[in-house]
């Protein structure tokens, strides 16, 4: 017999979420009938998330995960509309440095939320700038890009901090503060966002859990890996939970080993809901994902296709 995992979200309480599994076929029709469980929380209430497993053993499985750090960062990002509509968008967007440097060229693509794309191409392709116009960092020549509603390039600068907060960002050379322990790095960023010390105190454990740092609490940047340097840096990231992760070349300084490790955790990132952007030229990464990639050469999209692959 079918069992089910599922999660409600009561209307008269939009932070409460369930996870339940039960041995009967759930009604999906009466969700928004006013229906009363267990809980004596009375409806109406929506489903979150819904799915069917084989067992009881799987199903169990299944409701743990979804109370795990990454769960329930999936369940907050199924509640905005997930996988419906684009996320960022470039409208054929031209940016040229002066004198005549065409940098990207009439570039138009889409990007949904819960997607994991990937920018790939050789060093000078364009993927650093590409990431530049997401950040708001620079504007293009012509076109526009999208954050959400928003036009990045004609945003004032209180509008970009804004979108600028709803991304992470993940770089080759990690940007960690070296005179700060693993906690306080990740800390800082969140006292940065104006969070108080007891959100913090919850919340920095929890990442660093999740990102397998949580024995490295008390070192110092100097005394970790590479590999471990840059999941620290994906903890800083993900830590105020943002909409999106943008990683620019997170691999370059890592052997294949710790390679796979940050790709891994990114994966891990996009399955819990986040929309994840990965700029890199790791042919091998790239053709292991077998996710969405965006091929860029002389500034042009040269294909973009879905499951594809590194061929330049």
């Amino acid at each position: 017999m079918f069992h089910y995992v599922y999660v409600l979200q009561f209307k008269n309480n939009k932070d409460l979420y369930k996870g339940y599994t039960k041995n009967l076929k759930l009604r999906l029709e009466q969700h928004n009938k006013g229906l009363v469980d267990s809980t004596k929380n009375k409806g109406p209430f929506k489903l979150v998330y819904f799915e069917s497993c084989l067992n009881q053993q799987d199903a169990t499985h299944r409701e743990k995960y979804l109370k795990t750090y990454l769960g329930r960062m999936f369940l907050k990002n199924r509640l905005k509309s997930y996988l419906i509509g684009w996320m960022i968008k470039f409208n054929k967007v031209t940016k040229i440095y002066p004198p005549h440097t065409a940098v990207l060229q009439d570039i138009s693509f889409e990007v949904k939320e819960g997607e994991f794309v990937s920018i790939v191409g050789k060093s000078g392709a364009g993927k650093t700038t590409l990431v530049h116009l997401i950040l708001g960092l620079e504007n293009p020549t012509s076109g526009e890009v999208y954050f959400k509603d928003a036009d990045i390039g004609k945003a004032d600068s209180s509008k970009i901090q804004e979108i600028r907060r709803k991304i992470g960002g993940i770089y080759q050379d990690y940007k960690l503060l070296p005179k700060k322990t693993v906690y306080e790095n990740v800390a800082y960023v969140m006292q940065v966002e104006g969070k108080d010390n007891e959100e913090i105190k919850k919340e920095v454990p929890k990442v660093l859990e999740a990102i397998g740092l949580k024995e490295k609490i008390n070192n110092f940047p100097d005394q970790l890996s590479g590999g471990e340097q840059q999941r620290l840096a994906i903890a800083r990231a993900l830590v105020n939970h943002p909409d999106v992760i943008i990683a620019d070349e997170p691999t370059g300084n890592l052997d294949p080993y710790n390679s796979y490790e940050v790709v891994s955790l990114l994966q891990k990132i996009n399955q819990a809901g986040k929309t994840v952007i990965l700029a890199t030229h790791d042919r091998e990464i790239i053709n292991k994902l077998g996710k969405r990639v965006i091929t860029l050469e002389n500034g042009r999209i040269l294909r973009d296709e879905e499951a594809g692959r590194f061929i330049i």
